[in-house]
């Protein structure tokens, strides 16, 4: 933290026996980095980069790096919420060909320094507020769920009716309007 301008937190947010997101990793964090920061003179920025819900940043993750680290985040130190949107597999092509890139800033000055880290990428920047940066990647989680059920669905009831569903998926897929 102490030799660097950016952190980014790229940690798992795994689910709770009862559905509820485990949020026990990205808070440790949140407290080191707070720690860091308590003997750096210079502006750092806190990127979330891992699925939180809406809220999480602005209400948990901010209290954590000011109480850890004495200082006032949009003041001393910016945070920003900069949803991933990688595939398995892919993940290093999908990083430098993204469909776009989503900055969720606490304050412009916080959303400028992350913005300069993806200058080098030919993506629209998209910078709104940090929830709803959060709110997006939610929304995009469920929405490529949503295509694969769909999808699986639509598989089961062409086996059942001797169709090939493949054939049936790609020919659907062909509609872009």
């Amino acid at each position: 933290v102490r030799e660097t301008d950016i952190s980014l937190i790229c940690v798992g947010t795994p689910s709770n026996h009862n559905g509820c997101v485990n949020l026990q990793f990205i808070e440790k964090v949140c407290a080191e980095i707070g720690n860091g920061l308590t003997s750096k003179p210079s502006y750092h920025v806190i990127v979330i980069r891992s699925t939180v819900p809406p809220g999480t940043v602005v209400h948990r993750l901010i209290t954590i790096l000011e109480k850890n680290s004495n200082l006032r985040a949009g003041t001393d130190f910016g945070v920003c919420m900069n949803p991933e949107f990688l595939r398995e597999g892919s993940a290093v092509k999908d990083f430098y060909h993204p469909g776009c890139t989503v900055i969720g800033q606490l304050n412009p000055r916080s959303g400028d320094i992350l913005e300069e880290l993806y200058r080098e990428l030919s993506a629209p920047v998209i910078r709104t507020s940090i929830p709803v940066a959060e709110m997006t990647k939610y929304v995009s989680n469920t929405f490529h769920a949503l295509k694969i059920t769909f999808a699986n669905e639509i598989g089961t009831l062409c086996k059942f009716a001797g169709i090939d569903g493949q054939e049936v998926m790609e020919i659907f897929c062909q509609d872009t309007k």
